[in-house]
């Protein structure tokens, strides 16, 4: 259903960085959003239930430096 995607990220220090995501990263960051598109709807978890996903199970990989 979906074909593709960019994310494109702000940093704090007004760089911008844009990436195409491939197939791959892209169902891993629907997966995690639990993002789902039902004819012209879109939903996705809220804040609170990410927090509580992340807070089991992302926040033990290793982090990402702060941009």
């Amino acid at each position: 259903m979906i074909e593709g995607a960019e994310l494109i990220v702000y940093a704090k220090n007004g760089n911008q960085f844009n990436m195409d995501l491939s197939p791959t990263q892209l169902t891993a960051v629907c997966k995690i959003l639990g993002l789902k598109i039902q004819d012209k709807e879109i939903s996705y978890l809220s804040d609170k239930s990410l927090k509580i996903i992340m807070e089991k199970t992302i926040d033990k990989l290793k982090q990402v430096d702060e941009i």
